[in-house]
């Protein structure tokens, strides 16, 4: 979710910039009087004063309406457990980590949701968007862990490493982890996975091109997925969707859950991953808030 305590600390570094100038340019322009110094500095300490008001009532408000977020988060959890009762009876869920994810602290409730709808998350990879490494001999290294040539391509690197993670070669990945700092393994690759949760992340204007230019590993892991006929959801946390990179990419899956870091966005999930199609979530390409509840696979 958006935390609004980063505006309004943005506000106030503005304010004190602003203030700091005034200041620079008094002593720029000349020495003026101790009285219109003290004058300057009396409405500058109010006018402070006045804004740190503000500042404090907004904040707030912030804090209270993460409050009431945070209930209501947890009404709808509630709510949904029996909903999402035996929708994954004993499937294996891989989760697979794109760009630097500024909060995974949902990804603990993600697991119990997945618990609850009866299946498992046997693991957690996360994949940077530079978790190629640059020196040549490295990358050859993991080339050759995937069975591929030095020279192969970052999107056909993406790929095979999709495969591995979906199949459950965790000899190659493991190889390949040992030459890529940006590719983190967590769990138990031994086996194949009934379906993959793709969740993008680090989501800023700058990141936003370069997954609609393909220069992100999502591309490559999603297309690898959809050829090889795997179940796969696309997701990401709440956030500005402004810059939100689930449109980039929704040609190549057939559902999708734009806040995964919420009760509905995991309850969303569960029938993504059991075979419901759709984009679900609160931004506006999504189709509908939730998926049909009578809908099944």
């Amino acid at each position: 979710m958006v935390d609004y305590r980063t505006y309004l600390t943005a506000f106030v570094a503005m304010f004190l910039a602003l203030a700091l100038g005034m200041l620079i340019g008094s002593a720029l322009v000349g020495s003026p009087s101790t009285d219109r110094q003290q004058k300057e500095l009396r409405a500058l300490q109010q006018s402070f004063t006045q804004f740190n008001k503000q500042f404090g009532e907004l904040r707030e408000q912030s804090d209270n309406l993460k409050e009431r977020l945070g209930r209501s988060d947890s009404a709808i959890r509630d709510l949904m457990r029996p909903h999402v009762a035996n929708r994954l009876p004993g499937m294996r869920i891989a989760v697979i980590l794109c760009g630097e994810q500024a909060d995974t602290n949902f990804l603990r409730e993600l697991e119990e949701t997945v618990q609850d709808a009866g299946g498992t998350v046997v693991s957690v990879t996360r994949v940077s968007d530079d978790w190629l490494p640059v020196h040549p001999e490295a990358r050859a290294r993991v080339a050759d862990a995937f069975g591929l040539r030095p020279y192969a391509s970052d999107e056909q690197l993406a790929r095979v490493l999709a495969g591995a993670v979906a199949r459950g070669n965790g000899k190659a990945l493991k190889t390949a982890a040992e030459s890529a700092a940006g590719l983190r393994l967590d769990g138990v690759y031994e086996r194949p996975a009934d379906a993959v949760l793709v969740i993008t992340g680090s989501n800023t204007p700058d990141r936003l091109v370069r997954a609609e230019a393909g220069q992100t590993p999502e591309r490559g892991i999603l297309t690898a997925l959809g050829t090889a006929g795997i179940r796969t959801v696309l997701a990401e946390p709440d956030g500005d969707e402004s810059i939100s990179t689930i449109p980039a990419f929704s040609r190549l899956v057939t559902a999708s859950v734009d806040n995964i870091d919420m009760a509905a966005g995991r309850f969303s999930a569960v029938y993504a991953l059991d075979g419901v199609d759709g984009r679900f979530g609160i931004k506006r390409a999504a189709e509908r808030p939730i998926p049909d509840l009578t809908q099944t696979q």
